[in-house]
């Protein structure tokens, strides 16, 4: 077996060890729990890949992590003072913003560009399912929260996954399941479903209209 033979099979194999590691990473879901108990934000991908973030008021640290090893993340250089509006100097509207404008002014190009945002748009929320919820709720009057605790009492009221708690404590945990496979389908669709050919009458009236330097 010559050298470059065995060069092209371990090209060949890692290239479908790749392929496999994607395959199986976009079809696993994107876990995100939400815990106002615990005061956190978690978020699971890969059966490797986390993310903790402390809910706003809470105590505790951003973390990323991969296998179970904390990331290090790049530090962050300080920010500019921002110059006022006075100090910015005047610029031309930019080619993608006058190309978008001249997209909006076209009634029918316009119509169709929503019609495909929202049809992404609602093809991403059903990439998402929720598969846990769970609420304990305690209000001011004990009277209505005893009320709500005989409500949570029947199998409709458990199946809502709200719970009444006469301690005063008020949380919930919510955790959401993202299909990234969905995800790349609709963008996909998107992509492929857009009017190129209006758009790039758009394109060449945007760019004759720019002001000359």
């Amino acid at each position: 077996m010559s050298f470059l033979t065995i060069v092209l099979i371990a090209f060949a194999a890692i290239v479908l060890l790749a392929l496999a590691v994607a395959s199986v990473a976009i079809f696993s879901p994107v876990v995100l729990v939400v815990d106002s108990a615990g005061g956190q934000v978690r978020v699971r991908w890969f059966f490797a890949l986390e993310y903790l973030r402390p809910l706003p008021g809470s105590e505790g640290e951003t973390r990323l992590s991969f296998a179970g090893k904390a990331l290090r993340r790049p530090e962050r250089k300080p920010k500019k003072a921002k110059p006022t509006a006075a100090e910015r100097p005047r610029r031309r509207r930019a080619a993608p913003t006058r190309f978008l404008v001249r997209c909006l002014r076209d009634p029918n190009l316009r119509r169709t560009l929503a019609r495909h945002v929202a049809r992404l748009i609602k093809r991403i929320f059903r990439s998402a399912d929720i598969t846990r919820w769970r609420a304990s709720v305690s209000l001011p009057d004990p009277a209505a929260t005893g009320m709500l605790y005989g409500f949570t009492q029947f199998g409709w009221g458990r199946r809502a996954g709200v719970e009444a708690n006469f301690t005063g404590e008020n949380n919930f945990s919510l955790e959401i399941r993202l299909r990234p496979h969905r995800i790349v389908t609709a963008v996909l669709s998107f992509l492929t479903g857009l009017p190129y050919r209006a758009m790039f009458r758009a394109w060449r009236a945007a760019s004759a209209s720019a002001p000359a330097r």
